[in-house]
């Protein structure tokens, strides 16, 4: 049986600047490399072509970075045109961060469109908490409430450790591909993207599938920031230093930390 011809997608990633959208897309093109310390901006918008082989044969993923400073919304919409997924992140230590997540989902909408009757914005979305391995982390509770509300898929990861960073991708590459049972192909005789959970201490961490009746407080970011498309920047963060870790082809279940209420 012949494989399947390779597809192509296109998707962004946005949020604020400095919550780890361009370390968490190097670390599958550079995985042994040592990135400094310190947020360096990226100017205007790069795009990385990341290549999954899988299950179902390989996938092309152009994965669009922005800065996370712009407050054009008309030039973001032009980005975001015609893209098939997207992952919103935020900073789990800046709270301005998770504050201006209502108005990247907004951005995201004016430019691809909404489902009818839904009014849902019609491409799979993640919403993507990083650096969850830092001191200092709250993990906010209206978050379930809130992507719940807008049908987002939602993980925690650590783009300085590796943990759980490959989640968002494989649920990404399911939902395109139209395949539930997708996985990544670690014995593929060409070389494939593979990735590494950190062990967490137990007390830190829930299951996937933790009760959204604990996530009722708190204000949702869209009562926060209304439906504006200004995002305000936050006080400059030190990007994630990433360690040169040697992957694994660790395919452990995701976890989420639990809520410091």
């Amino acid at each position: 049986m012949e494989n399947p011809p390779p597809r192509i997608f296109k998707a962004v990633v946005v949020g604020d600047a400095g919550v780890g959208k361009t370390t968490l897309v190097k670390r599958f093109l550079y995985p042994e490399l040592h990135f400094q310390a310190g947020h360096i901006a990226t100017p205007g918008v790069e795009v990385h072509p990341l290549t999954f082989t899988t299950t179902h044969g390989i996938i092309h993923l152009d994965l669009w970075d922005t800065a996370g400073e712009e407050k054009d919304g008309s030039k973001l919409e032009k980005y975001y045109a015609n893209a098939d997924a997207a992952i919103i992140m935020f900073d789990v230590t800046n709270r301005i961060s998770y504050k201006n997540v209502h108005s990247w989902y907004t951005c995201l909408k004016h430019a691809i469109g909404t489902d009818k009757p839904s009014k849902l914005i019609k491409i799979p979305v993640c919403l993507c908490v990083n650096k969850v391995d830092m001191k200092g982390r709250k993990v906010f509770s209206e978050i379930t409430t809130y992507t719940q509300k807008k049908n987002l898929e939602y993980y925690e990861v650590s783009a300085k450790n590796t943990y759980c960073f490959d989640r968002p991708f494989l649920w990404l590459l399911r939902v395109l591909a139209g395949e539930p049972g997708l996985d990544f192909k670690f014995d593929a005789p060409t070389p494939v993207i593979a990735f590494r959970d950190t062990t967490l201490k137990s007390e830190e961490v829930s299951s996937h599938d933790s009760q959204p009746a604990a996530a009722a407080s708190g204000p949702e970011p869209e009562d926060i920031n209304s439906d504006s498309l200004a995002v305000e920047t936050p006080n400059t963060q030190s990007e994630d230093q990433l360690r040169s870790d040697s992957f694994a082809a660790d395919k452990k279940d995701s976890f989420l930390f639990r809520a410091n209420n």
